[in-house]
């Protein structure tokens, strides 16, 4: 069941994207160059089976801007 349902690109350096794993379920990834930098167990509201609610991603957003800016050091 694992797929990509949401994906996009930081400061033109970091990647970052959401997999599916489970129904509401999914995992976000931040990484750079290839290398993973982190991966986060996320929630999937209402099982997003038409795309992805707004708030998820305004949620996710939201920690991976934290994240690279406050905790992710070179």
């Amino acid at each position: 069941m694992n797929y990509q349902i949401w994906k996009s690109t930081l400061d033109k350096k970091f990647e970052v994207y959401v997999e599916r794993v489970a129904p509401y379920e999914g995992e976000l990834v931040i990484s750079e160059n290839g290398k993973m930098l982190t991966i986060k167990q996320v929630t999937i509201s209402h099982d997003a089976k038409f795309g992805v609610d707004l708030s998820d991603i305004r949620d996710w957003e939201t920690f991976c801007i934290d994240f690279i800016d406050n905790k992710y050091q070179k």
